[in-house]
């Protein structure tokens, strides 16, 4: 008799933990339907803004952690070209494009701007700038190859357009000592006497820092 109730206690002990068991396991599959399986296919916002307007590719530009390379920042723009908007404006209302410009870290050569520019210039407002009224022409003087400014004057960016201390694109090719960005200015006719707010030409700048070539080049110019 004894035996008996010790293997009707036994089962039941089975088949409550059986019963346990299986809660446990619909519970999990439960789990994974809803919480697991939509975010699977669920792709990261490429155009996601933080508190400082910066999104995933401004970041990969500025690459503040060293820990993105040259392959990392162009495999991701490749993997989201059709997604990424390069008007978004951060705090100081720079876009990807400018940050790319700056070029903070050397990440990017110059052909890989270039073919950045080549390659999506459908989709770039050529003419917006940042909270200081820089053009893109801007930055990209102040980087120095004459080929991204040429891409960029054909357009749009006007040329000797002013930011916000007066200053045209090639008053900071000037300022910057980036004598090919000044070279190639002047060829695509930017005027070389327009004075800031502080009534300074791009030769005035260059003679005050001491840019003897770019002196040189501007006063053979005159």
């Amino acid at each position: 008799m004894k035996k008996n109730n010790i293997k009707k206690i036994s089962t039941k002990s089975k088949n409550i933990n059986n019963i346990f068991i299986s809660f446990i396991i619909i519970f999990l599959i439960i789990i994974v339907l809803i919480y697991i399986v939509p975010n699977k296919n669920k792709s990261v916002n490429i155009n996601f803004q933080d508190e400082n307007g910066m999104t995933i590719i401004m970041h990969a530009f500025i690459n503040e952690n060293g820990k993105l390379d040259k392959n990392d920042i162009k495999n991701l723009l490749i993997q989201n070209r059709n997604k990424i908007d390069y008007n978004i404006q951060d705090k100081n209302g720079m876009t990807i494009i400018m940050h790319a410009l700056i070029n903070e870290n050397g990440k990017l050569d110059k052909n890989d701007i270039k073919n950045l520019l080549i390659q999506n210039r459908n989709k770039i407002d050529y003419n917006i700038t940042d909270n200081n009224n820089r053009t893109l022409l801007m930055f990209a003087a102040s980087y120095g190859d004459k080929d991204i400014i040429e891409e960029i004057v054909k357009y749009g960016n006007g040329i000797d357009k002013t930011d916000n201390n007066g200053q045209t694109a090639l008053h900071l090719a000037a300022k910057y000592n980036k004598l090919d960005s000044v070279k190639e200015l002047i060829r695509l006719n930017a005027n070389p006497n327009i004075k800031d707010n502080y009534s300074l030409t791009p030769i005035d700048i260059a003679e005050f820092e001491g840019y003897e070539d770019i002196y040189e080049f501007l006063n053979n110019i005159n």
